[in-house]
Formats: structure tokens, C-alpha cells, sequence
């Protein structure tokens, strides 16, 4: 469980559990894209190398009693039903019908350049981008305008996204919104790094807690302003 929080992979068919040398290793029957093939996967996990790891956590809100599969009926501007927290970019499957489910935070690139984006749900879902940490300037990237089986990726030509332009290092806000009608019901965002790499999920060691914005408490100036001089500039140009 904690290397798939970390790194997103399948527990599925997981076998062959080893300690070598103070390193985990371990096979899974399919890969992280939920495939159907009998292949075994080989994973080597070390606990003592560092992770680049990050909060580990985004927020999932969630309204009930919110009927039809339009995106728009979420009423996100209200208080949600409940609240709780994913520790990789997926949502539990099958908890009900006719909600709506916001999933936000924010994802931290590990290398400079080019990222592609990708969303499974069922039923319609949404994915945005912010330019930067801030929600308000959010993009939609991606969207399921059906639904799709759980990490299908590619059901639909609008749940990829066109690449993004990222920066090593820098907190990116993101929000997933799905709105469930009636039978299966789940949600989940994947990305490939610039070397090719799918993480799909996007695991935990990406993804960083929401922070609400919550404005400053008024508060007493000290009554003291900075005044700063350079002498011998001659002219009079502020520049």
C-alpha cells in the first residue's frame, strides 16, 4: 500500500513479496494502467532513497443528492456533504450515485518541460490547470464527455490533454470535478513526464494539499516606513 500511495502502482495480482539486500521486490500480474494482460511486472522498491516527496495528499469535497451527469450541476460554490483526503490522484469506485465529487491541491513537477495530461471517470468529469499555484487562473485541459471504465485512458479524444509547459519545483493547482448519475462511479488523472514516463495515477510523492485562501487578519501598522539612498547618481532619471 505505501509504495502504491507513493508511486501509483497496481496491487493488483501482486506476488513474490522479497527482502533483498534491505530493498523490496516484488511482481504485480498487470501494470498501472489497469490492463488486462497476463504479463508479470517486476518492481524493485528502496525504502532508504529519497523520495522527493511531497504532502501526499489532495482534498476531495463531495455533494450529494445532486442528480444527471452535467458537470455544471456541481454546485461548488456551496457547503459539500463531506470532505476527506486521496493520497494518490484516484478516488474510491463505486461509493454512490447522483453526487458531485471536487478533487483539488496541487502537483509539483520533478523535471523541467513538456507534460501530458490524462482523466478516466464515470460518469463526466473535468480536469484544469492552473498557470500556478493560484485557482483563479485555472484552465480546463481535459474532460470525459461519457464515461470510461476505471484508468482507461483513452476512450475519448478529449481526455488527453495538449502538452503543458511545466517548471521543476513550482506548485501547480489542480482540480478534478466528476459528477456521478447512477451505476459504476470513479475518478482518476494521470500525466507522462518529458523523458516518457506514465504515472498513471499521478502518485503521492507529486501532489500537495490544498491551501484555502484565507485573507490576512487586519492588524496595527508599527507606524514605520523604510527609506533607502544611494548618493553620487548623478541626473534625473528614475531609471
Amino acid at each position: 500500500q505505501s509504495v502504491r500511495t507513493l508511486h501509483g502502482v497496481s496491487t493488483v495480482g501482486t506476488d513474490n513479496i522479497t527482502n533483498f539486500n534491505d530493498k523490496v521486490i516484488f511482481t504485480t500480474r498487470n501494470d498501472q494502467d489497469g490492463s488486462t494482460d497476463t504479463q508479470k511486472y517486476l518492481w524493485i522498491y528502496d525504502p532508504a532513497a529519497p523520495t522527493d516527496t511531497g504532502a501526499g495528499k489532495l482534498s476531495v469535497e463531495t455533494w450529494n443528492g445532486v442528480s444527471g451527469t452535467q458537470v455544471s450541476s456541481i454546485p461548488v460554490n456551496t457547503q459539500p456533504s463531506s470532505e476527506s483526503e486521496i493520497t494518490i490522484f484516484e478516488t474510491p469506485t463505486n461509493i454512490g450515485d447522483n453526487y458531485g465529487s471536487r478533487v483539488r491541491g496541487y502537483v509539483m513537477p520533478p523535471t523541467t518541460g513538456n507534460y501530458t495530461f490524462w482523466i478516466s471517470s464515470d460518469d463526466r468529469s473535468e480536469l484544469w490547470l492552473s498557470t500556478d499555484a493560484t485557482p483563479a487562473n485555472k484552465r480546463r485541459i481535459a474532460s470525459v464527455a461519457g464515461w470510461t471504465n476505471p484508468r482507461q485512458w483513452d476512450k475519448y479524444t478529449g481526455q488527453t490533454s495538449a502538452p503543458v509547459s511545466l517548471v521543476a519545483g513550482r506548485k501547480y493547482y489542480v482540480e478534478a470535478l466528476l459528477k456521478e448519475g447512477t451505476g459504476g462511479d470513479h475518478l482518476a488523472v494521470g500525466w507522462q513526464l518529458p523523458n516518457g514516463t506514465f504515472e498513471r495515477p499521478i502518485p503521492g510523492n507529486r501532489l500537495f494539499s490544498f491551501e484555502s485562501e484565507t485573507p490576512a487578519e487586519p492588524c496595527e501598522g508599527t507606524g514605520m516606513i523604510r527609506q533607502e539612498f544611494w548618493t553620487n547618481v548623478t541626473g534625473t532619471r528614475v531609471s
